[in-house]
């Protein structure tokens, strides 16, 4: 494709699942001038399509919400097309300008919520979830109490301490 065309006049959609992983610009200040790998490619593939949107999904939107929504890069965008180097556009930022919309779990989703959640009715159920293991004491004793060899100048001190670093 050359990349001085005009833009492209179908449709284009991009889902992006996991969007607060790979695809924000996290070169922190230097993003300023240029974007993060992934982040640059989407933003090339959509500057040229009149048409487009870029969906997200993510259960951990603050990299999405936080980034900056200003962001506009003057540099182009260069591609390795086998000995070809080619120059793109960027749209500006990924940043979610139209709307954020806030999805529910199915009542079939199991996720850490279902696992950590604390119910009172259930914990009085349970006996204890702590159970005190002592009986290792006399199978492994211990190496900072013990009442058995105790070096009495810093020599022999000097010696157990390395012997146990």
């Amino acid at each position: 494709m050359n990349e001085n065309k005009d833009k492209i006049g179908i449709p284009f959609l991009i889902i992006d699942d996991e969007a607060d992983n790979a695809s924000l610009n996290n070169m922190g200040s230097k993003g300023k001038a240029f974007a993060s790998t992934i982040n640059g490619h989407i933003r090339a593939l959509l500057a040229l399509f009149e048409k487009k949107t870029y969906l997200v999904y993510t259960a951990t939107p603050f990299g999405n919400v936080l980034q900056d929504r200003n962001e506009k890069s003057d540099q182009k965008w260069t591609f390795q097309d086998n000995d070809e180097l080619k120059e793109f556009d960027q749209e500006s930022s990924l940043f979610p300008h139209d709307f954020i919309e806030l999805l529910f779990p199915p009542s079939n989703y199991i996720g850490a919520k279902h696992f950590f959640e604390t119910r009172l009715d259930e914990v009085k159920k349970i006996d204890s979830l702590v159970h005190v293991v002592d009986d290792y004491i006399d199978i492994f004793p211990s190496r900072v109490f013990t009442d058995t060899f105790e070096p009495t100048n810093m020599k022999g001190k000097v010696l157990i301490l390395c012997l146990f670093l």
